[in-house]
């Protein structure tokens, strides 16, 4: 005779051992997130201007408009009779561990007097900024844009595959599928898996060295020319230009397959500067160039930068 009470009691203790084990695993994640970050966190702190909504200390869930709230640009200078820059990109652009003077936007400001849309945010790559063209609210917000500059950086590639997930910070990061050749944008969801999926993400991206492969090259070249047709099609007074950071990344896996990409963006008509050709091979490696945490850049690269990048786009 079959005893059901005998199964259901197993059941429910099974069902139990796994609801705990999950919660275990996803409040060891969380904080494991947390600690490898918490450098960034104590350093913005101390940052004159750093916007508290933009803290990654919070477990929270934003709905999708106060996501929106918190993607309000960086806008310096209004003499809208010189013409405007607009910057996308990450955190390299959005000026991790500096002050707003102190970013790339802040420096083509100092030395143009140009009005410039900081519209890059931490965690973000190419999605974001063809999400951003895609909204026609944020595109009314750009005034006379002369150069439109995208910072690449190597982490870029594999983010046009997935989302960066930086203790639930994710929820600001769009992603894009392909689905029928098309581009189809995919709200996050699941967002209570987002720690553990971040612990996987960072380990990965630390220990697997031939992450870049060929997967991400159809939905990377997609989006960036995606986005190089709404700038003609919107900003046609516009030069698109795409800037590249090469930091230590730069050399890790297989740099056919960017080499292969980068030469498509070319051969369609994108200027593309690398910042070894700026600079000199491997001047951003050194120590003076590199923030606190020894990845993102430091004020003194910004101030290298651009006056050499601005010369040579001819800015004015």
């Amino acid at each position: 005779m079959i005893n059901y009470k005998s199964i259901l009691r197993k059941t429910v203790f099974f069902i139990i051992i796994i609801v705990l084990g999950f919660v275990i695993t996803e409040t060891c994640c969380y904080f494991t997130v947390c600690n490898l970050y918490k450098t960034v966190i104590q350093s913005h702190k101390n940052i004159k201007g750093f916007d508290p909504v933009l803290r990654y200390q919070k477990p929270i869930y934003p709905s999708y408009e106060e996501r929106k709230r918190r993607l309000r640009p960086v806008i310096m200078g209004n003499d809208e009779k010189k013409g405007s820059v607009v910057l996308f990109g990450c955190s390299f652009t959005w000026g991790s561990f500096m002050d707003s003077e102190q970013t790339f936007g802040g420096m083509i400001n100092k030395y143009t007097g140009m009005t410039v849309y900081n519209r890059g945010l931490y965690g973000t790559g190419v999605p974001f900024m063809y999400y951003q063209l895609n909204d026609d609210n944020i595109v009314s917000e750009i005034k006379n844009p002369k150069y439109i500059i995208y910072t690449l950086i190597d982490d870029h590639f594999y983010r046009s595959l997935t989302i960066r997930s930086w203790c639930m910070d994710s929820t600001i990061q769009y992603r894009y599928k392909l689905k029928d050749g098309k581009l189809v944008l995919q709200d996050p969801k699941f967002m209570f898996l987002y720690p553990l999926y971040s612990v996987f993400l960072i380990q990965k991206y630390f220990q697997d060295k031939e992450y870049d492969n060929s997967e991400y090259k159809e939905p990377f070249i997609k989006m960036i020319d995606g986005s190089y047709n709404l700038i003609k099609e919107k900003f046609p007074q516009a030069q698109f230009i795409i800037f590249v950071y090469q930091e230590r990344g730069w050399q890790i896996g297989n740099n056919q397959v960017k080499n292969d990409i980068m030469k498509h963006f070319e051969d369609e008509g994108i200027k593309v500067i690398y910042s070894d050709d700026l600079l000199g091979k491997g001047k951003l490696e050194e120590q003076k160039y590199l923030g606190p945490d020894n990845f993102h850049p430091s004020p003194e690269a910004w101030a290298l930068i651009t006056p050499k990048l601005i010369k040579k786009l001819n800015i004015n």
